[in-house]
C-alpha cells in the first residue's frame, strides 16, 4: 500500500544497514531538485511511525531540499517481515554483500530469527546465511562503519584484507589500524591494494608511516619504479583509473550474482538476455582495448632509472 507520511515520522534506525555513497547520492539530489522523487521509499508502520527499511539516500536529499513529505509504500506487518521483503526483492533491487549481512545479523540478533529460518524464508542456503552472519562477527565495529559509511570499499575488504587474514593470519585488531589509517583519504582500489600489500608484508618503516598518514610517500616507495601517485595524473588519467576500479569491482560481483538460480523471473529474463546480448557483443573490442592497456602499461627495462 502507498502512502504519503510526514518526514518528522519516519524511524531512521536501519539506515547504518545501508551503504551511503557520496557521488550517487548527490547525482540523486540533482535529479530530485528537477523531477521530485519519483520511486516511493519502502517501510513499515510501528505505532504512528514508519520504520524505513529502504529510501535513506531519497530521504536525504528530501530533508537537504526541504521536502516535508514523501510517497511510502508500506511492506509486511512488522520489521523483520518487512526486512525479509526487502531482502527478497533485492534480485531486481541489489543489495550489497554488506547490507545483506548487516540485516542477516539484524533478522538473528534482534528479531530472534533462527539460522534455518532465514534462509528458508528468503529461498537461500544455510551456507549463504552462515557466511553473511560470520562476515561481521570476523569485522571490527570500526571496519564495518567506514564501509558503511562508503569511506573505505567493501571490495577491498572482502579480496584483499581477508586474503591476508586467511594467508597470514593477520588478526582483526591490524585491519583496523590499516582500515583507520586509509579511509576517508579518496584512494583508488588499486592504491588501497598496494598500501595494504606494504602494510601486511613490508617492513616495520612503511608500516609506521601508513600508520602516520603519510600515504603519498609510502606510495611512492611502494609502487614500480616509473609509476607516479595517482595525485599528480591528470584529470583524465583519473577517471580512467577509477572507470577501471568500478570495472573490475563490478565484474567480480556479476561473477557471483549471475551464478544465482533464483533470478528467473520473465521479465527479468527478456531484459537480461537484451543486456548480456549487448555485453557480449562490446566483450572481444573490450577485451582487446585493455589487453593493449594493459602491454601499454606493463614497466620495460628503459623505463626503469637506476636505484636512488
Amino acid at each position: 500500500m502507498e502512502t504519503s507520511i510526514e518526514i518528522a515520522n519516519i524511524d531512521v534506525h536501519y539506515e547504518g544497514h545501508r551503504m551511503r555513497h557520496a557521488l550517487t547520492e548527490k547525482r540523486l539530489l540533482g535529479a530530485i531538485l528537477k523531477e521530485g522523487i519519483r520511486e516511493p521509499l519502502l517501510g513499515t508502520m510501528r505505532g504512528h511511525f514508519c520504520i524505513l527499511v529502504d529510501g535513506f539516500k531519497r530521504l536525504r536529499c528530501a530533508k537537504k531540499l526541504g521536502i516535508k513529505q514523501v510517497a511510502v509504500i508500506l511492506i509486511g506487518t512488522s520489521e523483520a517481515e518487512a526486512i525479509i521483503i526487502l531482502m527478497q526483492r533485492s534480485n531486481s533491487q541489489s543489495l550489497t554483500i554488506m547490507e545483506q549481512a548487516k540485516l542477516v545479523s539484524e533478522l538473528r540478533a534482534i528479531h530472534g530469527l533462527s539460522a534455518g529460518e532465514v534462509a528458508r524464508r528468503l529461498e537461500r542456503s544455510a551456507a549463504w546465511v552462515s557466511m553473511r552472519s560470520g562476515l561481521l562477527a570476523e569485522m571490527k565495529p570500526l571496519v564495518v562503519d567506514k564501509i558503511m559509511r562508503g569511506e573505505f570499499p567493501a571490495y577491498v575488504y572482502m579480496y584483499t584484507l581477508r586474503h591476508f587474514m586467511r594467508m597470514k593470519k593477520i588478526e582483526a585488531s591490524e585491519i583496523e589500524e590499516f582500515v583507520a589509517a586509509t579511509a576517508g583519504k579518496g584512494l583508488s582500489t588499486r592504491d588501497l591494494g598496494i598500501l595494504a600489500d606494504g602494510y601486511f608484508r613490508g617492513g616495520t618503516e612503511i608500516r609506521s608511516e601508513i600508520k602516520k598518514g603519510n600515504l603519498n610517500w609510502c606510495l611512492k616507495s611502494l609502487k614500480p619504479c616509473g609509476e607516479t601517485v595517482s595525485s599528480s595524473l591528470s584529470e583524465l588519467e583519473s577517471k580512467l583509473i577509477r572507470d577501471l576500479d568500478i570495472v573490475a569491482s563490478k565484474m567480480n560481483r556479476l561473477i557471483v550474482t549471475t551464478a544465482n538460480t533464483t533470478l528467473s523471473s520473465p521479465g527479468f529474463l527478456a531484459r537480461a538476455q537484451l543486456v548480456c546480448d549487448g555485453v557480449l557483443r562490446l566483450t572481444p573490442s573490450f577485451t582487446l582495448k585493455i589487453r593493449g592497456l594493459y602491454d601499454r602499461c606493463r614497466p620495460t627495462p628503459q623505463h626503469c632509472g637506476p636505484s636512488e
